[in-house]
């Protein structure tokens, strides 16, 4: 019944949806995907994590090829804000009935991996996790974190979402980091909203002639380029394009971001006017542990209010989960599964573990998933 209204499209097919462990059963459901040629996915919106990496985890080749298909016909395409556009805001539903994010946890990396030494098998073990996005550390890193249009365009096509972290003195930056193919840049050390506005118009192109001057500070009209390599350089193609599929992310790592509720909150309030997840933000705990009196305790509660505050007013938050130590040097799989139980209940869902990409080698990318997905179903995704 569902055929007549997709013959436009040139692809059907019908994708498996199984769950992680299926304990003996042999039931298995399907979901109907429609490819058309702008590369967009029109499906049913994921309501658990693992139908957000397409069903079943380790990552199948089919759900690569269909990735780096919908990637061949929309090679600037955002997975991450796909997802979260195809959700409904908590801002608009009802909150006080206990209803708050509809989208799935995502899981995510920081990679420490220098640009030169990104290779596919990495790639492709993260994606196989179920990883759907990473942190280049262009900030901590410095030119040895700052990727480019290979390392970006390999992650894209595996279904990743890769964001640009950059140093707190950068304000071009952002724009060129967009223009190379990152998909979000993040700022670091934010204090005041001063601040945030500024980097706020650094990752928006200018507001169209009608709509208000452009400031010095906004994107660049640097061209970037369609499905077949040709060059754009219509504005409103931009505009409408590209500008709909990159974001800026905005770290809560500072005291007066976290624990001052006005100065918070009205930061809050400036990414939620830039639209729809346009802008998200991501609390660093560590530096925050740093700067705010009371260390982890009074971070972990600070981090639990902006969640809050943040999906009343429909912003997506991140932060890093882990667990100390074992004696095998991997991050404890019990803790690390509690500490996400808690992000997810208070709004996050953006998971990071406490590990970096060079990690991989030794612990293994389906090892330090495992307590994700464990979390994810313990919440009801």
């Amino acid at each position: 019944s569902l055929l007549p209204s997709f013959v436009h499209a040139p692809y059907l097919l019908l994708r498996p949806v199984v769950p992680l462990a299926s304990g003996g059963s042999t039931e298995r459901a399907f979901v109907l995907l429609v490819l058309d040629l702008s590369g967009s996915e029109m499906r049913r919106a994921a309501q658990t994590a693992i139908e957000a990496v397409g069903g079943v985890v380790p990552v199948t080749g089919a759900e690569f090829g269909l990735r780096a298909a919908a990637t061949a016909t929309a090679p600037r395409r955002n997975p991450l804000k796909r997802l979260m556009d195809s959700h409904t805001s908590p801002a608009t539903s009802t909150l006080s009935s206990g209803a708050g994010w509809t989208m799935p946890p995502t899981l995510g990396l920081f990679m420490d991996t220098p640009w030169h030494q990104v290779t596919t098998a990495q790639v492709k073990a993260i994606a196989r996790a179920g990883f759907l996005w990473v942190v280049a550390d262009g900030e901590h890193l410095g030119v040895h974190g700052r990727y480019g249009p290979d390392q970006f365009d390999l992650f894209l096509r595996h279904g990743i979402t890769p964001i640009q972290r950059l140093p707190r003195e950068a304000l071009s930056d952002h724009g060129d980091a967009l223009a190379l193919g990152a998909r979000a840049t993040m700022m670091p050390y934010g204090t005041s909203l001063t601040q945030v506005e500024t980097y706020l118009e650094t990752v928006c192109y200018p507001a169209p002639p009608t709509g208000g001057e452009a400031s010095s500070r906004c994107r660049g009209g640097y061209p970037v380029r369609d499905a077949s390599g040709a060059l754009v350089f219509d504005a409103a193609a931009l505009i409408s394009g590209e500008g709909v599929e990159t974001q800026g992310c905005v770290q809560f790592e500072t005291a007066e971001l976290l624990t001052d509720r006005a100065q918070r909150d009205a930061v809050l309030d400036a990414m939620a006017a830039e639209g729809p997840n346009k802008v998200f933000g991501f609390v660093g705990a560590l530096d925050a542990s740093l700067r705010i009196p009371g260390g982890a305790a009074a971070v972990a509660e600070a981090s639990a209010a902006v969640g809050r505050a943040a999906m009343q007013r429909g912003v997506h938050m991140g932060k890093l989960c882990g667990g100390p130590p074992n004696p095998d040097g991997l991050p404890d799989p019990a803790a690390t599964e509690e500490a996400m139980v808690e992000a997810i209940k208070s709004g996050y869902r953006m998971l990071g573990l406490s590990v970096l990409s060079s990690d991989l080698h030794y612990m293994g990318a389906a090892a330090l998933a495992r307590p994700f997905w464990a979390a994810a179903a313990r919440c009801g995704f």
